[in-house]
């Protein structure tokens, strides 16, 4: 088995593929310690070229996510699995997004704080907040469709 190379480009973190692998098998029912296997086991499936930027980020994100289904299908629920992976894209999603939609998407959208509580802390307007709040809740639900989560063929 060869092993991946993985460089990131400034801005773009190197832990999101494990964190990707780890989301999944934990949400799937592996312990801490199968799923740090896992991630080791698995993360050679990225290939050995530095990403440019996030489209390769997210072809990288594709080949994880197959390895993924490959490795957990026979081993849990498919339903669990497709939410889990799911969730783990949405998420992985997000931190692709450029800085100051990924800080407004996670403020509002994950960590529940109002319209005003943003713009208060950052000084922005709340136009401001409201235009970087719609442009990556835009780019995220653009991004995570069908040809971003490839589905297993069907063996049935």
């Amino acid at each position: 088995m060869t092993t991946g190379v993985f460089a990131v480009p400034a801005g773009l973190d190197a832990a999101r593929p494990v964190a990707l692998v780890y989301r999944v098998a934990r949400r799937t029912g592996a312990s801490r310690r199968a799923a740090r296997r896992l991630c080791v086991r698995l993360l050679p499936v990225v290939p050995g070229e530095p990403v440019a930027d996030v489209a390769s980020a997210r072809r990288i994100r594709v080949l994880v996510v197959r390895a993924l289904r490959t490795e957990l299908a026979p081993r849990c629920d498919a339903a669990l699995l497709e939410a889990a992976v799911a969730d783990a894209v949405l998420l992985d999603e997000v931190a692709l997004l450029p800085p100051r939609q990924r800080f407004v998407v996670r403020e509002m959208a994950l960590e529940r704080r109002s319209l005003a509580e943003v713009a208060a802390t950052t000084g922005w307007t709340r136009a401001q907040v409201m235009r970087l709040l719609n442009a990556g809740l835009s780019s995220i639900t653009t991004r995570v469709h069908i040809g971003h989560l490839p589905r297993q063929a069907s063996t049935t």
